[in-house]
């Protein structure tokens, strides 16, 4: 991000493009006739730490976006003699977005086991499983690029609600979050409310798979073996997504009388529908099952290997 001007600095600029405009157009003859948007008192309101009066100076920018957190353990146990051989694995990670309310955690778990269990006779065995769970607010923290179908979700992203955020105005007016119409928008933007009041996204994950194989080398045919294997796939998805409608307060400046007023809006994406909730869930499990009788060795310079599967 590039620095942002502070209040202050916004009102000074924005006089000086505002003055310009109308020395270029004609409506003023001198800077001398120039009657400022932004009057001295309003600026010394930015700066004086009471935002009740409706002027305040806020970094937007800092107050959405901080410091984000991962985390991630594993721990690994392994180990075994000629006759048998176990692994396991137990893993974590953790995320704490860079904004409030976006988090991510996944747990995850395997385990393999190989044994000799008698003098022909191997067994190896496999388990493992992952568990995931994500929360974020109703409005995604930018765009989503990574999915090329859908491409940028623009104005309706905290982040871009974020850059358009006016730093002069207080974050709650009246009991509402303060936001800023933008020009030809019906609606208006509001980082803190899109972060804090327009509900939640809410995704749990589950996935397992186990597997296992029985080989039986016959002891009276030299290369001849049978072999039994099959797995197990399960896993199941779960998400619930609320949506709030919330209103949004703004000040905008009459062009015809020069007097500032507050609007009361509502917001861009729920408001018209109320409270909306969705909740969805996908299953799916899959079995195989494998059967095979094999045989492989090797007649001098000639190697023979035959397999029937099924």
């Amino acid at each position: 991000f590039p620095k942002f001007m502070d209040g202050p600095q916004f009102a000074y600029y924005y006089n000086v493009a505002d003055m310009m405009d109308k020395l270029a157009s004609g409506a003023i003859a001198s800077e001398s006739e120039y009657v400022p948007v932004y009057t001295k008192e309003q600026v010394d309101m930015m700066t004086n730490g009471d935002p009740t009066d409706g002027w305040d100076n806020v970094n937007y920018i800092d107050k959405v976006f901080g410091t984000g957190f991962t985390q991630k353990q594993n721990i690994t146990v392994q180990g075994g003699n000629d006759q048998s051989k176990y692994f396991a694995s137990f893993g974590y990670l953790g995320q704490k977005g860079n904004i409030d309310n976006f988090g991510y955690n996944r747990y995850n778990v395997r385990t393999n086991l190989e044994s000799q269990l008698a003098k022909n006779f191997r067994f190896t065995m496999g388990l493992s499983g992952v568990f995931s769970n994500r929360q974020t607010p109703g409005y995604a923290a930018g765009g989503t690029d990574a999915n090329s179908y859908l491409g940028e979700t623009g104005w309706l992203s905290i982040a871009s609600q974020t850059i358009i955020m006016h730093p002069y105005l207080p974050e709650q007016y009246n009991g509402y979050y303060t936001g800023v119409q933008a020009n030809n928008q019906a609606y208006p933007y509001a980082p803190l409310a899109a972060l804090y009041n327009s509900g939640s996204k809410k995704s749990q994950g589950f996935d397992a798979t186990a597997n296992f194989s029985l080989t039986w080398n016959v002891p009276w045919v030299k290369g001849l073996f049978l072999k039994a294997s099959g797995s197990y796939d399960y896993g199941t998805g779960y998400n619930k997504n609320l949506d709030t409608p919330y209103k949004v307060i703004w000040s905008q400046r009459s062009a015809d009388t020069g007097v500032w007023g507050w609007n009361m809006g509502t917001d861009p994406s729920t408001a018209e529908d109320g409270i909306k909730i969705g909740e969805g869930q996908t299953n799916y499990h899959q079995l195989v099952g494998q059967a095979s009788i094999g045989y492989a060795n090797k007649f001098g310079k000639h190697n023979v290997d035959l397999l029937a599967l099924l």
